[in-house]
């Protein structure tokens, strides 16, 4: 009798367990933008360019995944990647570091991915390394800025377009649960 108490209780236990795992939901946000160098930039500078704006479309996302805003447990990066995509035959040889940066309204500024020392032979797409930080205070507004801080070490003829994609894992509840 003892036993089957037993059995009975650690099914029950397994069973509430897989009804928490169904409470919530993972999936991805991806974030694009580009930025342009401008070829007049001196070298041994760290220049700071900043995009327009960038739609989060947080609220869409969660409605289509049944949750909402204040069910958001996690947002934090997967990925940065940057690849130059003007001229064509450009590669990362011309700088030296590479940091980006994030803002939202009402939240300080903060460095989320870098790069820095590069050597070269790099080619013309790199991944930057990443702060592992809960970003979701930023994701949960409206619109956020990056802001890509270069250091030149050689320089080139022509401006030089970069296009920053920013890939991040969301965890939230469901709505209902």
């Amino acid at each position: 009798m003892k036993k089957s108490g037993i059995i009975f209780f650690v099914f029950l236990l397994l069973l509430t367990s897989c009804e928490k795992v169904d409470k919530t939901t993972d999936f991805d946000l991806n974030y694009q933008t580009n930025f342009v160098v401008n070829k007049s930039i001196p070298i041994q500078t760290s220049t700071r360019i900043t995009s327009d704006p960038v739609s989060t479309n947080i609220n869409d996302i969660l409605d289509s995944k049944n949750s909402s805003l204040d069910l958001v447990n996690k947002i934090k990066l997967t990925k940065v990647k940057l690849t130059i995509t003007d001229p064509a035959n450009e590669n990362f040889d011309f700088l030296s570091d590479v940091d980006l940066y994030l803002e939202a309204s009402g939240l300080p500024k903060i460095r989320i991915a870098w790069k820095n020392q590069m050597v070269n032979n790099l080619g013309n797409s790199i991944e930057l390394i990443l702060l592992s930080d809960d970003l979701q205070s930023y994701f949960k507004k409206d619109d956020v800025t990056l802001e890509l801080d270069v250091t030149k070490d050689e320089m080139t003829s022509q401006n030089i377009t970069i296009k920053t994609e920013v890939f991040l894992e969301a965890e939230a509840d469901l709505l209902g649960s």
